[in-house]
Parts: structure tokens; sequence; C-alpha cells
């Protein structure tokens, strides 16, 4: 059961590192077209512009794909490089909402420099 929640909490926290790296991606320019091509009406945050690009994913420039693709390996590594930490310091935190990335935030001066490093944003 504990496997189980631990394995459950990386794979969330590596989803809230993917909306926020998605919210980065959507200001740079290699997806900046593609928003306003086919996300004119919705508004950041919650994972809404990063669900709306996935909607569009055949349909998004090689440029805005590629980022899609740093994005998704960025995720990877923060998700290996977190999961000892969120065992530690998080692990009677209920998993959504964000919750697990502000318990990691809060514990941040005592993360591994590996998960310090991934809860940035991919560049």
């Amino acid at each position: 059961m504990i496997c189980r929640r631990t394995l459950l909490s990386s794979l969330i926290i590596a989803c809230a590192l993917v909306v926020q790296a998605a919210h980065a991606a959507a200001n740079e320019r290699s997806c900046r077209g593609d928003i306003e091509k086919f996300c004119p009406d919705v508004k950041p945050g919650g994972g809404r512009m990063a669900e709306c690009l996935r909607k569009h994913r055949e349909e998004l420039s090689p440029a805005c794909r590629a980022r899609g693709q740093e994005v998704r390996e960025h995720v990877q590594l923060a998700h290996e490089a977190c999961r000892e930490d969120i065992s530690k310091y998080c692990k009677e935190i209920q998993p959504g909402k964000g919750r697990l990335l502000t318990c990691l935030k809060e514990h941040e001066s005592s993360l591994s420099a590996d998960c310090r490093a991934a809860m940035k944003p991919a560049r």
C-alpha cells in the first residue's frame, strides 16, 4: 500500500511539474502562435492550456512539438529525482490540487539537490 501511494504521489508531482512547465511554455515563442491559433479563449492555469495544446498535438508547429518533448523529458527526470523526497516529507499529504507540490516547496531547503533542481520549470 505504501509503495502504491508513493508511486501515485510521484506521478502527481510529475503532473504538477508538467502544468508548471506548460504554463511557462505558453509564454514562449515556440508555442505562442499555436496558442493564438488553437487556444485563443483558454484561460491559463489549472492545466487548461496544456490540455488544449494536447488536444491539438498533431496540428502544432514543429517548434511547439519539440518544446512539448522537452517538457515530457523534464517531467520524467523530476519524477525520478523527487521520489524519495515525497516519501520522506510528504507521505501524509493527500495528492491533488497541488498539495504535493506545495509540500515540496515548503521543504525546499531540505530536499535533495536533484529534486530541488527538478522543481525548477523546464527551460
